[in-house]
C-alpha cells in the first residue's frame, strides 16, 4: 500500500482513538520485517516493512508465536501511549510515552524502521540497531529541502506532497491543468484552490484502488489507469478493506514468484541429472572395451609381471594400446578386475535406464507446472496451489531422509540413512503396528516394513524381502547369509541417555536371508 502523508494522517487518527491510554506490555518481531507491540488489552499495533506489504494497524486481539518470536525495543515496555500522530512533513508516525519518549514508524521508502528516542536521541532501533544507536534523530532523519519551483509539477509535488501521485495527478485533470503548463501565480492559485477543496472541509467519501502492483486511498474519484476496488464514508473501513486487497495482491506476487524461481530450479537439477546419467550410461554401453583389455591381459599372462603399472601391447585391430594395471596384483588378479567392472556396468545399464526415464518423466511434470502456474492470476488458485506446493515439499523433504523401497506390491521399507534418520524413522515416522528390522552383530540401519492396518499378518516372503534390505543396509552386506531380528515397532525401545540411533528390542525373532535390494532379484 503507498502511505503517503495523506493516508498516515488519517490512520494516526484512528489509531489515537484506539490504543491512547494503552500501556505497552511487550514489544516484539517474529518474522523478518514485521514488528508487534503487545498492549494490556490483550490488542496489539502491528507494521510490517516487507517489499509491497508495508502497513500499520491496530488488532483487536494478538496471540503470541510460540516460536521464532524475539524481544526488541524493550525499552518500550510497561510505558503508556499518550497520543499518536503522524509528522507533517513526512511519512513518520509518532508515539509519544508518558516517560517522555517517543516511538518513531518510519515508512520513508530508504529508511523504513522504527525508532525509539529521547530529545531527538536514538537510543534504540528495529533495525539496525547496534549503528543508529546514540546518533541523533536529524542525522537520520534530515529536513526535507526546499525546491526551488521552476515548472507546474515541481510546485504541485513540493506544496502538496502529501498526497500520493495518482491524487496529484487527478487533480489537476480535474481543473484541466497539467504537468507541462507554464506555471504563473493564477495557475498557482487555481492549484491551491483544487486541493484545499478536497482536504477541507473533511472528505466524505474514500476510495481504494490499484494501480498495476500499487495499492492507495484516495479522497476524491480517479479516472485515468487506476481500477477502484471499493470505497466507503469511513476510513477505518476503507483502510481494512485495501489492507485485505493489499495481502491478496503480495500473496500472488510473492507466492508465485517463490513457487516458480524453486521450480525452476528443480528443472535445472533435473535437466543436469538427466545430462550427468546420460553421459555415464554412454560410458556403459562402451564397456566392451573393458571386456577387451580383461581379454588381453589373460592373453599376456606370461608377459605381465607383478609391479607392472603399465601394460603396452596391440589390440585385435592391430592398434597400440596401453592398459593401466595395480602393480600389486598379478595378471589375473588385473584381469579380473576389467572383467568386474565389465560386469558392473553391463548390470547398471538396466537401473541406468530406469533412473533415466524416471529423470525425464520428472522434467516434463516440472515444464507443464510452470506453464500452468504461470497461467494462474486468481487469489483462491494461489492458495491453493501454495498448499499443494508446501504438501508436496514436504512429503519430498521426508522422502530425503529415507531410502524407501516398494515391495511384494503394497508394501513399503523404509530405511535410515545415518545416526539421526534412524532415530526419526524408529521415534517420528514410524507406526506401533510396524515391523522393524536390524542385523544382529553389526551395524546397519534402522529398517521398517510400513503396515497399512493393525492386526494385518504379513507373509513370509514380504518379511523376508524387508530383513535383505536391511541386511544391505548393514556392515554385513558382503555375507552370504546375515542374522537379522524384527519385531513390531511398539517393542523397540529407546532408553533415556542412550546415543544417537542406539535403541534396544524386545519380543524380537531372527530370519537368516542374503543381503540384496529388491531389484536383485
Amino acid at each position: 500500500m503507498i502511505l503517503d502523508i495523506f493516508t498516515l494522517r488519517k490512520v494516526a487518527s484512528v489509531l489515537n482513538n484506539l490504543i491512547s491510554g494503552r500501556k505497552i506490555v511487550v514489544t516484539m518481531t517474529f518474522d523478518k520485517g514485521k514488528f508487534v507491540a503487545i498492549l494490556d488489552n490483550e490488542g496489539a499495533l502491528e507494521c510490517s516493512f516487507l517489499s509491497n506489504l508495508e502497513f500499520v494497524k491496530y488488532v483487536d486481539s494478538f496471540r503470541k508465536p510460540d516460536k521464532n518470536a524475539v524481544n526488541t525495543l524493550t525499552g518500550c515496555n510497561g510505558n503508556i501511549i499518550e497520543k499518536v500522530q503522524c509528522s507533517v512533513n513526512d511519512r513518520i508516525l509518532e508515539l509519544q510515552l508518558d516517560n517522555g519518549n517517543r516511538l518513531l514508524i518510519v515508512f520513508i521508502r530508504s529508511k523504513m524502521n522504527i525508532l525509539l528516542t529521547d530529545s531527538g536521541l536514538i537510543i534504540d532501533a528495529f533495525k539496525n540497531s547496534t549503528e543508529l544507536t546514540l546518533t541523533q534523530v536529524s542525522d537520520f532523519l534530515p529536513e526535507p529541502e526546499n525546491r526551488i519551483c521552476q515548472n507546474t509539477k515541481d510546485f504541485v509535488k513540493s506544496n502538496f506532497f502529501h498526497f500520493n501521485k495518482f491524487v496529484r495527478a487527478q487533480v489537476l485533470r480535474n481543473i484541466n491543468i497539467y504537468y507541462e503548463d507554464e506555471l504563473n501565480d493564477s495557475l498557482r492559485d487555481q492549484i491551491k484552490d483544487a486541493f484545499d477543496q478536497i482536504e477541507k472541509p473533511e472528505p466524505k467519501m474514500f476510495y481504494s484502488y490499484k494501480n498495476g502492483h500499487d495499492i492507495y486511498i484516495s479522497p476524491i474519484e480517479i479516472t485515468n489507469g487506476s481500477v477502484m476496488l471499493s470505497c466507503s464514508t469511513s476510513f477505518h473501513e476503507i483502510f481494512e478493506d485495501t489492507m485485505k486487497s493489499q495481502y491478496r495482491i503480495y500473496k500472488e506476487r510473492t507466492v508465485k514468484e517463490f513457487i516458480l524461481r524453486n521450480k525452476h530450479l528443480e528443472l535445472r537439477d533435473t535437466i543436469k541429472k538427466i545430462n550427468s546419467l546420460s553421459l555415464h550410461k554412454v560410458s556403459c554401453e562402451n564397456s566392451d572395451e573393458l571386456l577387451g583389455k580383461g581379454n588381453l591381459i589373460l592373453s599376456n599372462l606370461n608377459n605381465i609381471k607383478v609391479g607392472t603399472k603399465i601394460f603396452k601391447c596391440k589390440d585385435l585391430s592391430g592398434r597400440n594400446i596401453s592398459i593401466k594395471l595395480k602393480p600389486e596384483l598379478n595378471a589375473t588378479g588385473n584381469a579380473r578386475l576389467y572383467f568386474n567392472k565389465y560386469k558392473g556396468q553391463r548390470e547398471s545399464l538396466q537401473t541406468l535406464e530406469r533412473r533415466l526415464e524416471g529423470l525425464r518423466v520428472k522434467r516434463e511434470k516440472i515444464e507443464k507446472e510452470i506453464d500452468e502456474l504461470n497461467q494462474i492470476s486468481d487469489f483462491k488458485s494461489i492458495v491453493k496451489m501454495e498448499k499443494k506446493y508446501f504438501k508436496e515439499k514436504t512429503e519430498e523433504d521426508i522422502k530425503k531422509l529415507f531410502r524407501r523401497f516398494k515391495i511384494g506390491g503394497n508394501y513399503e521399507v523404509w530405511v535410515g540413512k545415518n545416526s539421526r534418520s534412524n532415530d526419526l524413522l524408529t521415534t517420528s515416522f514410524s507406526s506401533p503396528h510396524d515391523l522393524w528390522f536390524h542385523v544382529r552383530g553389526f551395524p546397519g540401519s534402522h529398517t521398517v516394513l510400513r503396515i497399512h492396518a493393525k492386526g494385518i499378518k504379513v507373509d513370509k516372503d514380504i518379511i523376508t524381502l524387508a530383513a535383505s534390505i536391511a541386511a544391505y543396509y548393514s556392515k554385513a552386506r558382503n555375507a552370504s547369509r546375515v542374522l537379522v531380528s524384527y519385531c513390531e515397532r511398539k517393542y523397540v525401545k529407546k532408553k533415556k541417555g542412550f546415543s544417537s540411533g542406539t535403541v534396544v528390542m524386545e519380543r524380537e525373532k531372527v530370519i537368516t536371508v542374503k543381503p540384496k535390494l529388491p531389484e536383485e532379484d
